[in-house]
């Protein structure tokens, strides 16, 4: 996959080598699993899908073991958080802080992507480092 879309790239760009395509060559070099992560995070919902029809790792881990939903769910992305609970990612695996996807978006307050959590059968009672859970900080939002 990766080598297609860097044929299809390197085809439609000039060969003039200018930095700013070396740039961009090397961010469609980056694993699928990071790009990934960088469409949940955006909700960029064409990347998102395009990168799940080439059967992208759903529940790949970042080094922080946070999954591509967490990053939608963090950043309030809702689209891309049904779109992701739509293809079975999972709802409540923890990062390396034992932060759920819904602790995340209950943090940053973001009601729809809450809602679509909650509706996915997400765990409304796991506990952080400091004995809260996502309900507690929806509370304070």
């Amino acid at each position: 996959m990766m080598d297609f879309i860097g044929h299809l790239i390197t085809s439609a760009w000039c060969t003039c080598h200018s930095p700013c395509h070396f740039l961009f060559l090397s961010q469609v070099a980056m694993s699928s699993n990071e790009t990934i992560f960088q469409a949940a995070e955006n909700g960029n919902i064409k990347s998102l899908s395009a990168l799940l029809a080439t059967k992208a790792d759903i529940n790949a881990r970042h080094p922080n073991l946070q999954t591509p939903l967490h990053r939608a769910a963090r950043g309030g992305q809702s689209r891309a958080v049904l779109m992701l609970l739509e293809n079975n990612a999972a709802v409540n695996l923890e990062d390396a802080n034992y932060l759920t996807p819904l602790h995340m978006t209950a943090i940053s307050g973001h009601s729809d992507a809450v809602h679509a959590l909650v509706t996915a059968k997400a765990a409304l009672h796991p506990k952080d480092p400091s004995h809260q859970t996502p309900l507690y900080y929806a509370a304070w939002n």
